[in-house]
């Protein structure tokens, strides 16, 4: 089965992932990323256009919640991504 086929088919469920994040967790969006198979972060899915243009933003800056849990392996946790001045290329 071809990348493009494994992609077309796991996208639904992610989407559903995605959108039960907003439920769980008490969010206002959700995005996901997956590594390639060269090992770098790539935007998959969003519940929605802000989350998909902050998602595709933090790979641009190479820096994010996002970037920052992958690389050292563990949650990060945001409570207003706007006023945190960890990643001022995304929080502004």
């Amino acid at each position: 089965m071809s990348q493009d086929a494994k992609g077309a088919m796991l996208s639904p469920k992610l989407d559903r992932v995605a959108q039960a994040c907003l439920d769980l967790f008490a969010v206002d969006g959700a995005g996901i990323m997956l590594t390639d198979d060269m090992g770098s972060l790539r935007y998959v899915v969003a519940t929605d256009d802000i989350g998909r243009r902050l998602e595709h933003r933090q790979l641009e800056a190479n820096e994010s919640p996002s970037i920052d849990s992958f690389t050292g392996q563990q949650p990060v946790t945001v409570q207003d991504l706007a006023g945190d001045r960890r990643w001022p290329a995304i929080g502004t």
